[in-house]
């Protein structure tokens, strides 16, 4: 499902990845570990077209991503990757249904259809009396559910996290966590995820370790 031929990426003369090739198969949850400045993030940004590689494919579902151009790009990412990150990125101004609703605005789905997809995930992962609360009326651990909705909403065929529990207490992280393994479970969700927490990373179908820009 997720296929990379030879990834490389420098900054300035320093190599980041150094040729990165990799296959993630459809309904795994794999974790990327590694020191902190090995790649990972840049990684996991790449991977979800965030930025572009120097050289090499990435391609999900056979399409080779940067060989789209900036439009068809665009609107692949918003149908088929989703984004949870640490700090949750929920604008402060909307509700949180609101906050989820937005990737599924842009898709142009029925605003009907959207909100009832929108509801039924607030119930999944047990939020749905926090539809009308903004982003400050919510705890961290309710505030990244609701990030992880938002992921959600188009039916991505993944999602990458970037340290997605590394803002949470260990309840939450344990509680996020068991949410990932269900998602994987019982929806077959491709999940990607960055993390440092060792013990969370060896729970995941797969375990990958980065060194100086190399798995």
């Amino acid at each position: 499902m997720i296929i990379t031929h030879q990834i490389k990426k420098k900054y300035g003369n320093v190599d980041v990845l150094k040729g990165i090739d990799l296959k993630i198969n459809r309904g795994e949850l794999v974790s990327i570990v590694g020191a902190s400045g090995a790649g990972k993030t840049t990684l996991l940004q790449i991977l979800g077209t965030l930025m572009p590689p120097d050289s090499g494919q990435v391609l999900i579902n056979e399409v080779d991503l940067f060989k789209l151009n900036a439009k068809a790009l665009s609107k692949f990412r918003n149908q088929h990757i989703g984004f949870v990150f640490q700090f949750h990125q929920l604008l402060a101004e909307f509700t949180a249904l609101e906050n989820v609703m937005l990737p599924g605005i842009i898709a142009g789905t029925p605003k009907k259809q959207l909100k009832k997809q929108a509801e039924e995930w607030f119930e999944y992962l047990n939020i749905g009396h926090r539809y009308h609360h903004k982003p400050s009326e919510l705890s961290g651990g309710e505030q990244q559910r609701v990030a992880v909705a938002r992921a959600l909403i188009n039916q991505p065929s993944v999602i990458f996290a970037d340290e997605p529990t590394g803002n949470l207490d260990s309840n939450n992280t344990h509680e996020l966590f068991e949410l990932l393994l269900r998602l994987r479970s019982e929806r077959q969700q491709t999940v990607v995820l960055v993390t440092h927490n060792e013990h969370l990373a060896e729970q995941s179908d797969r375990v990958l370790r980065m060194v100086d820009g190399l798995l």
